[in-house]
């Protein structure tokens, strides 16, 4: 299966578990509310993992000497700091401010951290020099 098909599979199960998130609403379900959110974050970290592993593979990152893997390694180790920070921050949201709105939060947090750990590995890749 090629990168664009398992990104338009998880593509289409997400917005899948949108529509039932919808219905979880209508309903009042908890359930269904468990199911959606399953059916829109399993199928986008199981795509995710697999186009990176492929993409290692493929550019030769995953041999023990490369510049892209100490790159990764050394940003993680920088990211951690900044997920903590988004964690403690969310935790607060959940606790302190009424309705929908943590929830929303917790979804770009959600979001954020790849963004963080990308931009992390990109200045980490310029100082390596790769």
């Amino acid at each position: 299966m090629r990168s664009r098909d398992i990104c338009l599979l998880a593509a289409a199960l997400f917005l899948a578990g949108v529509a039932l998130l919808y219905l979880a609403d209508q309903r009042e379900s908890t359930l269904i509310r468990v199911l959606s959110s399953a059916l829109m974050i399993i199928p986008a970290g199981l795509a995710a993992n697999v186009i990176s592993r492929r993409r290692r593979r493929e550019r030769r990152e995953d041999s023990p000497d490369s510049v892209e893997r100490r790159a990764w390694q050394n940003a993680y180790e920088r990211a951690l700091l900044g997920v903590l920070v988004i964690n403690g921050l969310l935790m607060l949201a959940l606790l302190y401010v009424p309705g929908p709105t943590p929830g929303l939060w917790g979804i770009a947090a959600f979001a954020a951290l790849p963004v963080l750990i990308w931009s992390c590995y990109a200045v980490e890749l310029r100082k390596l020099g790769g």
